[in-house]
């Protein structure tokens, strides 16, 4: 297996608890040769057992689902099963006649509910662990662990982050009413996060995951909270007359980009977070909405139906050197930034239904990415995953709204989660 050292061999000592130990890290970059690296899963076991339990198991199959799903790996399955009472070389030499490159193993400890997972990954050319680590949480949340550890695989063959241990807030339509929720990335773990008995609106995450800011009605006016996970608090941010919707934090997370129709209609502005002023950016008699910030935090995009009607415009964080961007498509709005700062993901309408494209910052390129033709329904409010490789988006299918996912090419669209009513507005968490 071919090894790239990160910056010329660089050590990373790894410092963890229990019988873990500091190890040399290197990246196997997966996708620079253009395929799959071959992994295998050893069985996760219990410390104070041989035998791998259910958990165990559970375990297990969260790691493989997430590695499937990243689409850098292909899991190996030899024909002889694998026994726990194997020792390390012993499943080594197993999993390496498979046909595997490297293998996952892991073992944890259950103490009052509380779980001790200790994950490993070893490279079978040479039997070298590449990294290892101890994971804590309680039974309950054993998914977050699992997907922590599958993010730390990704990570040492690819140098980027992982997004299993990501969540994606949404909005859900509850008869007249609407509120947040939150789903892992994978559709798991449902989590209803306002009780506000309103129209909870827009979404979206600090930098740091650590607040979420939305729009709701509950005061009758459409005002800006934020809710403080660490804190456990909701607060309200801003609550003019008129429109507080729209927010988008900057990549520093310093300043919060939104609309604002206090001065009559709706326009950009900044709201600094830690002086709490305001600077209004655009002036157009219509509407101006969406604001989007570029991942270098000097431009945002938006749209705006200056033209006759909504278009995508990028500008700078000030306000000026504004130009329009999208030409294709006589209604485009709920513009995207991608991570990587080459496209702009965004809702663009031909004919009577929306679909969802990506637009190229440099060349301008548009690419159509669903069909809402073929699939009877429309798509709308698109947002990237941290990682730039999927994208998020509400669908209408039979009448109901729903979040689905798909790869940035658009390939393999799958539907998030089920749940009666609506849901729609998806947000990706960093």
């Amino acid at each position: 297996m071919k090894k790239l050292v990160l910056a010329s061999l660089i050590l990373i000592a790894l410092t963890l608890s229990s019988d873990l130990w500091a190890v040399d890290v290197y990246l196997n970059i997966a996708k620079g040769v253009g395929r799959k690296v071959r992994i295998a899963l050893s069985p996760f076991v219990d410390k104070k057992g041989d035998d791998p339990d259910e958990l165990g198991e559970d375990i297990s199959q969260v790691v493989e689902d997430d590695l499937r799903q990243s689409g850098y790996f292909y899991l190996v399955t030899p024909q002889d099963s694998i026994h726990p009472e194997m020792n390390l070389d012993e499943r080594f030499e197993k999993f390496k006649t498979a046909g595997a490159e490297v293998m996952a193993d892991g073992k944890f400890s259950v103490n009052d509910e509380k779980i001790v997972f200790e994950g490993r990954l070893y490279d079978l050319s040479d039997r070298r662990q590449i990294t290892g680590r101890a994971y804590r949480g309680e039974k309950t949340g054993f998914r977050q662990i699992a997907h922590r550890f599958s993010d730390e695989i990704v990570y040492r063959f690819t140098g980027v982050k992982g997004i299993a241990h990501t969540k994606i807030a949404f909005v859900h339509r509850e008869g007249g009413n609407k509120e947040l929720y939150l789903v892992d990335y994978d559709g798991y773990n449902l989590e209803k996060l306002t009780f506000d008995y309103s129209l909870g609106l827009f979404p979206a995450w600090s930098p740091d995951g650590n607040s979420l800011v939305y729009t709701t009605y509950k005061k009758g006016n459409p005002d800006l909270y934020l809710i403080d996970f660490q804190r456990k608090k909701v607060s309200e941010l801003l609550g003019f007359q008129g429109l507080n919707m729209g927010a988008e934090f900057s990549p520093n997370g310093k300043e919060i980009a939104l609309v604002l129709s206090k001065d009559g209609n709706p326009e950009i502005y900044l709201y600094s977070v830690k002086q709490k002023k305001l600077k209004r950016l655009t002036y157009y008699r219509g509407v101006d909405s969406g604001p989007s910030w570029s991942p270098n935090g000097r431009e945002i995009a938006f749209s705006s139906d200056r033209s006759g009607t909504p278009q995508i415009y990028i500008m700078d964080k000030e306000g000026g050197n504004l130009r329009r961007v999208s030409f294709t498509g006589g209604y485009n709005t709920s513009p995207d930034w991608s991570p990587r700062g080459d496209q702009i993901v965004y809702a663009g309408m031909k004919g009577k239904m929306f679909d969802i494209y990506t637009l190229n910052v440099h060349s301008r390129k548009t690419e159509k990415l669903t069909d809402s033709l073929f699939t009877g329904g429309t798509n709308e409010e698109p947002c990237w995953s941290p990682d730039g490789r999927y994208i998020a988006y509400s669908a209408t299918r039979g009448g109901k709204r729903e979040i689905f996912v798909m790869e940035a090419s658009g390939a393999n669209k799958r539907k998030l989660a089920g749940l009666p009513g609506d849901c729609f507005s998806p947000a990706w968490s960093p």
